[in-house]
């Protein structure tokens, strides 16, 4: 059985009612971030979701679901022009030594690709479908942070566009993706960057914090890339 609601909703005045039915709750606060051993640290400026209720949410906007979402973070100023949700594998650490074969434009063909599977199921529900992507951002990593950031621009059969951006936080035991979602004209870097800056692993299970002997991923950070763009 279904944890969550799986009915649509019905115009916007029962989307916002549903929404605001939600366990919304208000920074600043220190949210514990349990599967990633780690904590996402919010300023009075933002409320958050967590467990299914992000699912719901996810569900009822996108008419797809998305269980591996744990925490999504909101501002509460000009509310829904961008949120953040955050996920977590524990896929062992990922080495970063195979950065250089990286193809940025093999991995949009394989995004649109994945992304099209979804147009079905958004087609019967009455949603947009996507049309095309392109990189608004490409991939890039951080070595003094251990994260790679990139941006994805999608455009929508409604003639709409939106981005979704995502840092991959590299920690000992695996990654925390943090996806930002946001209009096309309400993207911003520093948004972006405000991802990751707000995750905070504990200091045992940091990047830095690896140990010969520790798990390993079986993929390194041009797999990784592959796989969540894939």
């Amino acid at each position: 059985l279904n944890a969550i609601n799986l009915q649509m909703t019905v115009g916007e005045d029962d989307l916002s009612n549903k929404i605001n039915s939600l366990n919304w709750i208000s920074g600043p606060k220190k949210i514990p971030f349990t599967e990633a051993k780690a904590n996402i640290n919010i300023s009075g400026d933002y409320e958050y979701l967590q467990g299914e209720d992000v699912n719901q949410f996810l569900y009822w906007i996108n008419g797809v679901e998305f269980p591996s979402q744990k925490i999504l973070v909101m501002p509460k100023e000009n509310w829904g022009s961008y949120y953040y949700v955050y996920s977590y594998s524990d896929s062992g650490y990922v080495k970063i030594d195979d950065w250089n074969e990286i193809d940025p434009d093999e991995f949009l063909k394989d995004l649109e690709k994945g992304y099209k599977v979804d147009n079905a199921e958004r087609r019967k529900k009455n949603q947009a479908t996507l049309t095309s992507v392109s990189w608004r951002y490409s991939p890039k990593l951080d070595r003094s942070k251990n994260l790679v950031n990139y941006a994805v621009v999608s455009n929508w059969s409604d003639n709409d566009q939106s981005v979704q951006a995502s840092s991959l936080i590299l920690g000992r035991e695996g990654y925390t993706q943090a996806t930002m979602i946001s209009s096309a004209a309400g993207y911003k870097d520093s948004l972006l960057e405000n991802a990751s800056a707000i995750h905070e692993f504990n200091p045992d299970v940091g990047y830095n914090a690896w140990k010969p002997g520790d798990k390993v991923a079986a993929i390194g950070i041009a797999g990784l890339l592959a796989a969540t763009l894939g």
